[in-house]
């Protein structure tokens, strides 16, 4: 039978509660490394979904239970107990910081949306643009965590649900059904979250110039650059974008490309593509080795440059 032997920390006792947390993370990588492994009864670092305590059971076990909502900090409770007797018990989801985070990411979300109502906004093509775009990629984080906000609530339901239906074993069964597809749809959204917070290129959202230019391997270099000209038209063809030709000759093609999230998915393309075929101009089915560079440039935001007269010099 555990014993409740785990005392709460307060906030003024977090800088202890950090060290610890620490210092236990730091032994359980080292043991691993050199291949310790842990005597019967003893758990160095155990994984939970959702812990609600926290105990020891005697001298020799450590009990760590970690958040299953990486890169938050943990809401940890912490004890020593005798000698080598320490627990930390974590919550999985998010900290009060990172809920503030997903709350001002909605409130400016709002703001942007009401702005998209402003007439003097629609005079303003450039503004329009920008806030449209601005709105459209903090639109999944919001959807997410309002989803997220609203499973939680009907978790809460579900579970008082059950414990109401104490004698009425259909209503509890219905009841313990509906906990386990919303803990489950929890932990998606908390794995969306994750992604959808990840740090943005700040290029990701801007137009490109795409250039491509035949490299080795004679005529058939331009075909071969000709051919993936094709496919970048395809594809951006596929995700809505507009593609306008600025510059073409036989062995380079520049185009324009507009859209969504442009950049950010085609900013890998960028570097040498090889190929190696029979080439159309080939009559001895002999094996060509062809390149082409493909180079990814975002476009610039434009500036308005003032220059005073007095700086002008004639000569």
């Amino acid at each position: 039978k555990p014993s409740p032997a785990l005392r709460i920390l307060n906030r003024s006792d977090a800088s202890q509660e950090s060290r610890m947390l620490i210092f236990f993370v730091i032994l359980g990588l080292i043991s691993s490394a050199h291949g310790f492994t842990p005597p019967a009864g003893m758990t160095l670092f155990s994984q939970l979904s959702r812990p609600q305590s926290c105990w020891v059971q005697d001298r020799s076990h450590v009990l760590v239970a970690r958040s299953g909502f990486s890169g938050l900090s943990l809401r940890s409770a912490i004890q020593v107990q005798g000698r080598g007797s320490v627990a930390v018990c974590g919550a999985r989801m998010a900290d009060d910081a990172m809920i503030r985070r997903l709350e001002n990411t909605k409130l400016q979300f709002e703001e942007l949306t009401n702005q998209l109502g402003d007439p003097e906004l629609a005079n303003n093509s450039g503004e329009l643009l920008k806030v449209t775009k601005k709105r459209a990629s903090l639109e999944p984080i919001v959807n997410a965590y309002t989803e997220w906000v609203e499973c939680n609530d009907e978790l809460e339901g579900a579970r008082e649900m059950f414990n109401e239906a104490k004698d009425d074993q259909d209503m509890r069964e219905m009841a313990r059904e509906e906990i386990a597809t919303l803990e489950t749809r929890i932990g998606e959204l908390e794995e969306e979250l994750k992604l959808l917070l990840l740090p943005k290129d700040p290029n990701d959202e801007k137009d490109v110039m795409l250039e491509i230019r035949a490299g080795t391997g004679g005529d058939e270099a331009s075909i071969w650059a000709r051919d993936l000209l094709d496919v970048y038209t395809k594809y951006a063809k596929s995700q809505g974008w507009n593609v306008a030709p600025m510059e073409e000759s036989d062995s380079t093609y520049i185009v324009q490309v507009q859209g969504e999230s442009v950049y950010s998915k085609l900013k890998y393309e960028a570097g040498v593509h090889r190929v190696q075929r029979v080439p159309a101009t080939e009559t001895q089915g002999r094996v060509h080795t062809s390149t082409a560079t493909v180079a990814i440039m975002p476009e610039v935001d434009e500036v308005t440059v003032k220059i005073d007269a007095k700086d002008i010099s004639l000569t």
